[in-house]
């Protein structure tokens, strides 16, 4: 849809007029297919120069400023001071540690109890298929596709295409510079 130029007339004096319109910068607003052939010649040409004014960029790396930590803040002044713990506390502490281990080691060995069963059951299961129908038994071991759920986007097995640069992302970095200066914490 074509934008609708609006025109307003200000009088500057009494004997002139200037006309004006809100879209001065909307360009050509007819249809794409009515575009003069000079005009799509120019577009094509802005567009190549666009393309290899971008091309003879090189590629710009991401700056990672965000995992540094200063030194300061690693030193053993600025650790916490270690809390004083009773003994009776402590050892509530060792002995909550050791009932904890207890029951985690009795739970993994009940799972893996539970599936040595269960891979019991239908070894012996397969060898009562295999006695009755060789056929059946063959079929039984094969894997079915739909018991896993399994979903995939997009191309999972296709070859790299040669010379093809991912593109690496990019931003205006804006954050300030840090310097040595600004480092140091204030004292409390």
């Amino acid at each position: 849809m074509a934008l609708k130029k609006i025109f307003f007339a200000l009088p500057v004096c009494s004997s002139r007029w200037i006309s004006t319109s809100y879209s001065r910068s909307a360009g050509f607003q007819g249809s794409k297919a009515n575009i003069p052939l000079e005009m799509k010649l120019r577009m094509i040409e802005r567009k190549k120069r666009r393309v290899e004014k971008l091309s003879k960029q090189p590629l710009a790396f991401i700056p990672i400023t965000d995992f540094f930590i200063p030194y300061s803040w690693k030193m053993d002044e600025r650790a916490r001071p270690k809390l004083e713990i009773s003994e009776e506390e402590e050892d509530k502490r060792v002995l909550l540690e050791k009932e904890w281990a207890r029951k985690t080691f009795r739970s993994r060995k009940q799972e893996s109890w539970k599936i040595k069963l269960l891979l019991r059951h239908q070894q012996r299961a397969l060898e009562e298929l295999r006695q009755e129908s060789e056929k059946l038994y063959n079929a039984a071991l094969q894997c079915e596709d739909l018991s896993i759920p399994f979903t995939c986007r997009g191309p999972v097995q296709s070859t790299p295409l040669e010379g093809y640069l991912p593109p690496l992302g990019g931003y205006e970095h804006t954050d300030p510079l840090f310097s040595k200066d600004d480092l140091s914490l204030p004292e409390v």
